[in-house]
């Protein structure tokens, strides 16, 4: 939490979203920042400071419409891969403004443990085979979602289904005590 006070201070904010108020509506688009700004510069002070892989999740500008993006900061603070959206929610407000990534694609994190190649998906990527498909195709070994939904709104089973889709194309193995593992858990 320390860490996060501190990119903070740097930029990073969060504010509550009225989705009937059009003002609200249009501050929240007006707020969208480039991938070059203070936001994502401070995530990426904090990732070279304490020498960790964060990822940053933001509203991006772009025209004619914002991009709801996401980009993996490595631990010497550079930005190794960025992501927008593929599958907007156009049934939700605010996000139904916003426009659509794409493509997906990965890159290798060096860890202390080695070199990992990684994808991301945001929200409701997830329930979309072919952003799986796309990741899988780049030799993707771990995918993170990354996604906001209030607290009990997701189910359980909905959740394995959405982690299932991710491993379409990686190999199932079976996991001790019953069910299976797929190659994107455990």
């Amino acid at each position: 939490m320390k860490l996060l006070g501190e990119a903070g201070s740097r930029g990073a904010h969060y504010s509550r979203f009225d989705p009937e108020d059009p003002a609200a509506r249009q501050a929240w688009i007006d707020a969208a920042v480039p991938i070059d700004g203070a936001f994502v510069k401070g995530f990426r002070e904090v990732a070279r400071r304490h020498g960790l892989a964060i990822v940053a999740t933001f509203l991006e500008r772009g025209s004619p419409k914002p991009f709801n993006s996401a980009v993996l900061i490595d631990s010497r603070g550079d930005v190794v891969l960025h992501q927008r959206k593929r599958h907007i929610c156009f049934f939700d407000i605010p996000e139904e403004a916003c426009a659509a990534g794409e493509t997906s694609s990965v890159a290798r994190l060096r860890t202390a443990a080695g070199e990992v190649t990684i994808g991301i998906m945001i929200c409701m990527d997830r329930e979309f085979p072919d952003v799986a498909a796309d990741l899988v195709g780049e030799g993707v070994e771990i995918i993170l979602v990354c996604e906001q939904l209030p607290l009990g709104r997701r189910s359980r089973s909905r959740g394995c289904a959405g982690r299932r889709r991710a491993g379409a194309g990686l190999p199932v193995r079976p996991r001790r005590g019953g069910g299976e593992l797929s190659g994107t858990e455990g």
